[in-house]
């Protein structure tokens, strides 16, 4: 049985939901469901997870991967300090790494961080080594070297344009596949008023009918 891999930030993920999209339209394509979405994701953590699952097989041409990008300036470290109660969260922002951790960056994250040597760090990190235009030519030199290799290993891809990202360059291979919906989490789907980030249940629901129906257009082969 083909896989669906879903990689993506906290719209993705389980934010108070028992289903995200990427379950739902992966039951109506008859596919496992491989998920990586993340609360906190970075686009880093994007390339790194879907580079380490085609070289371990994990995701072959047989499958079908759906990566939904979010801010460029988020981040991911590595942090000596392992916090194996973080695991037991529901949504938890890190994961465990050798003998420490991969502690997630976004603004502000400072302020939620357990150790405080993280806390520390995240603080200045964000006061003295943020800069957006530097971020965005990272994200453009690493995301145009991810096309590539996923073309090379033949990887059918949609990239998903969401309200996070819409304004993408893509290689003619994936534009003419790639989905875009910016009002996904919009009213009355959003997970709670004043949330247009994350969606309630029904809006995963919904926004799976319309990636099916924009698979079932634009690659047929993949419905049974």
């Amino acid at each position: 049985m083909p896989n669906l891999c879903v990689a993506g930030c906290s719209f993705s993920d389980y934010v108070k939901t028992d289903k995200v999209y990427g379950e739902y339209l992966a039951e109506i394509l008859g596919m496992n469901y491989i998920h990586q979405g993340a609360g906190v994701g970075s686009n880093w953590r994007i390339w790194r997870k879907v580079y380490d699952h085609i070289k371990q097989g994990l995701i072959t041409s047989n499958d079908l991967l759906i990566v939904q990008y979010t801010i460029s300036e988020r981040q991911e470290f590595y942090s000596r300090f392992r916090d194996d109660e973080e695991q037991t969260m529901s949504m938890p922002y890190r994961e465990p790494y050798g003998d420490g951790d991969i502690v997630r960056y976004k603004m502000d994250s400072y302020k939620w961080q357990k150790f405080d040597q993280d806390r520390q760090f995240f603080k200045m990190y964000q006061d003295d080594h943020v800069n957006i235009e530097f971020a965005e030519e990272q994200f453009e030199c690493h995301h145009t070297m991810f096309q590539h290799f996923l073309l090379s290993n033949n990887i059918t891809t949609i990239f998903f344009k969401s309200a996070y990202r819409y304004d993408l360059d893509l290689l003619p291979e994936f534009e003419q596949i790639s989905f875009q919906k910016r009002d996904c989490s919009d009213p009355p789907y959003n997970l709670s008023k004043g949330d247009t980030s994350h969606m309630n249940q029904e809006g995963h629901k919904a926004l799976s009918s319309l990636l099916f129906d924009h698979i079932k257009l634009k690659l047929p082969r993949l419905v049974k």
